[in-house]
């Protein structure tokens, strides 16, 4: 089923975190039909680097004795094997052992089309290639910018459906680890990356874009493709 951003589905999930009830809306966001879905961990349905992250999220929305409504940020996996970002609250619903925990999910962006995708993902690999190839000619403190190639680093692993830790991080830009965790916390209080990890940055901590960033660098890429299409070189 076609849908765009902004879509909404609904679910009900119980003390163990499965779920017994969704809407329309949700069936149709993540591909299945009630009945195949109605019964599984709710967290089954989050992107498979992302699913200890949901089971502590539902966690935290359980124990909070306020019942306030709890917000993220995830990719959700569809029945397709796509993959799309979607906002999630979260508010507990009731007392006791027949308590429910009532899930909204809405759509941020449905996903490229795999052309596009791969042009992208072949765009980010030139623009490393030429960072690399940069900082080799003239050294690193005249050419690269750290943040800029984390960011670009990050895009390829979301485009490959992997993550990619701030240890690899740290080597993939060629600095020490203390240096690289200072450009991915900047990036973090921009807005633009986030951690697949509660806690404390660690080396083992895996990296991804913040929708933000996702859609920025897609629109960016858009752009640049664009302009080299219509592109005119003087004789």
């Amino acid at each position: 089923m076609p849908f765009r951003s902004g879509h909404i589905g609904h679910a009900l999930i119980n003390r163990r975190r499965d779920i017994v009830d969704i809407d329309d809306g949700y069936a149709a966001l993540v591909g299945i039909g009630r009945d195949a879905v109605i019964g599984r961990p709710a967290s089954e349905f989050a992107h498979p680097t992302e699913r200890l992250i949901a089971d502590a999220f539902l966690e935290t929305a359980w124990r909070d004795p306020g019942q306030k409504t709890h917000r993220g940020t995830l990719r959700c996996m569809q029945a397709d094997g796509g993959v799309v970002w979607i906002n999630v609250s979260v508010s507990r619903l009731g007392q006791g052992d027949a308590a429910l925990l009532v899930l909204s999910a809405r759509l941020l962006c449905r996903h490229a089309e795999t052309e596009s995708v791969h042009s992208y993902w072949r765009m980010a690999r030139m623009f490393l290639q030429a960072v690399s190839g940069s900082k080799r000619a003239f050294g690193p403190a005249l050419a690269g910018n750290p943040a800029c190639e984390i960011l670009l680093i990050a895009y390829l692993a979301e485009a490959e459906a992997s993550s990619v830790t701030a240890a690899e991080l740290a080597k993939r830009i060629s600095t020490s680890q203390a240096l690289a965790n200072r450009w991915i916390l900047a990036l973090i209080d921009a807005g633009f990356a986030e951690m697949e990890a509660p806690g404390a940055l660690g080396p083992a901590t895996p990296i991804r874009l913040s929708p933000l960033a996702l859609s920025q660098i897609e629109a960016l890429f858009s752009s640049l493709g664009s302009e080299l299409k219509g592109m005119r070189v003087p004789a």
